[in-house]
C-alpha cells in the first residue's frame, strides 16, 4: 500500500490504534504536501486524541514528525492555536525546544562553514589558484577534518600532505 494512496474510511473502519491511525494520517499528508496550516485543526484534533490514548512520549514524537516534515513554518503555531488548553502549553514547549535544536544545529553549520571558507582563503594564500574538488572536499568536511587540515597547513610544504594524515611518530 503506498501511503498517499490511503483514504480515511478505510482507516476510520481498520482496527487500529490511535496512534497508528494519526501516524498513516500524518504520514499521508506529508506525501501529499498536506501538511500545513489549512489542517492544523485537524491535526491537532489527532494529536489530542494520541496524547489521551497513549500519552506524552507519542504525543511529542508526532509533534516532532510534524515539525520536521511539515511544509509552512506556520504550522506549528497553528497546531498549538487549535490544541485544547491542556494540550497547548506542551505543544508550544515542544514547539521551542525543536526550533532551539534546530538554531543550534544551524548555528553549529554555520561555524563548520566558517571554518572552511577560512582554511579555503589560507590554502590559496600559501599554493594559490585551488581545483574546485579542493572547495568541494573543505565545504563537505567535518569540524574535526578542518581543525586537522588547518593544523596541518602550518607544516606541509604542497596541497596534497594537506590532506595525508602526518606519520606516526617513532618511539
Amino acid at each position: 500500500m503506498i501511503v498517499h494512496e490511503i483514504h480515511e474510511s478505510p482507516l476510520l473502519a481498520a482496527e487500529l490504534t490511535t496512534l497508528a491511525r494519526t501516524t498513516l494520517r500524518l504520514l499521508r499528508l506529508a506525501a501529499l504536501q498536506q501538511l500545513v496550516a489549512a489542517n492544523a485543526e485537524r491535526i491537532a484534533r489527532w494529536l489530542a486524541q494520541v496524547h489521551r490514548a497513549h500519552g506524552y512520549d507519542d504525543f511529542r514524537a508526532l509533534l516532532e514528525y510534524i515539525a520536521r516534515t511539515g511544509n509552512e513554518d506556520a504550522l506549528m503555531q497553528a497546531i498549538i492555536d487549535h490544541s485544547d488548553e491542556e494540550l497547548a502549553p506542551e505543544a508550544m514547549s515542544i514547539a521551542d525546544k525543536l526550533e532551539a535544536r534546530g538554531e543550534a544545529r544551524g548555528e553549529a553549520r554555520g561555524r563548520v562553514q566558517g571554518r572552511a571558507e577560512m582554511l579555503l582563503q589560507q590554502l590559496e594564500h600559501r599554493f594559490g589558484p585551488l581545483p574546485y574538488a579542493v572547495e568541494a572536499k573543505l565545504f563537505a568536511a567535518t569540524a574535526p577534518q578542518l581543525e586537522a587540515w588547518a593544523l596541518r597547513l602550518l607544516d606541509v610544504d604542497n596541497l596534497d600532505e594537506v590532506w595525508n594524515d602526518p606519520p606516526a611518530a617513532r618511539p
